[in-house]
């Protein structure tokens, strides 16, 4: 070959490029060669926790994309880590869970408690119709079925029968 190319990327510009990953969470971002020379994280190396640190080297298989969660001390982080053959490294985005459940268990209660709300709010109507149609239409059915019998001495009282009240009164 008459020529050779280079490229050399600052360590720094693939940290503010891994910072990306990580948006405004607690979590971090780890890009590592897959036979461990050199690791880049979004942070501190310092504060990368350990399984991350080493998935470059015993991480997923080329192309395959791994999600998961793993305990680490009292805490629990989401991951997600994608390999490359191709370039050699692997890439780890990291979170604890209580940081990207968080919102989602807010939501939870709300969603329990709108479900119960909505079954009051059900049986409530409920016995709304039933007092305002049903129980006058039995009763005028009551009715009927006394003068069928042969009693035309009754009369109907108009309680609850706002809109039964015509009907009421023919009777």
């Amino acid at each position: 070959t008459n020529f050779m190319i280079a490229v050399e990327i600052s360590r720094e510009r693939i940290a503010q490029a891994l910072l990306k990953f990580v948006g405004n969470g607690k979590g971090g971002a780890v890009l590592s060669s897959h036979d461990g020379s050199w690791i880049v994280s979004s942070g501190p190396d310092e504060a990368i926790p350990d399984p991350f640190r080493k998935a470059g080297t015993d991480g997923a298989a080329a192309g395959d994309a791994v999600i998961g969660s793993i305990p680490i001390g009292d805490e629990t982080y989401i991951y997600t880590s994608k390999a490359s053959e191709t370039l050699g490294m692997t890439l780890v985005t990291y979170m604890p869970e209580r940081e990207a459940l968080g919102p989602i268990k807010k939501l939870n209660v709300w969603y329990w408690v709108l479900s119960i709300a909505s079954i009051f709010i059900v049986v409530f109507f409920s016995y709304l119709i039933y007092r305002m149609i049903h129980k006058p239409l039995k009763t005028l059915l009551w009715a009927f079925k006394k003068v069928e019998l042969g009693n035309l001495d009754i009369a109907l009282k108009d309680r609850f029968a706002a809109e039964f009240n015509y009907l009421y009164n023919q009777f």
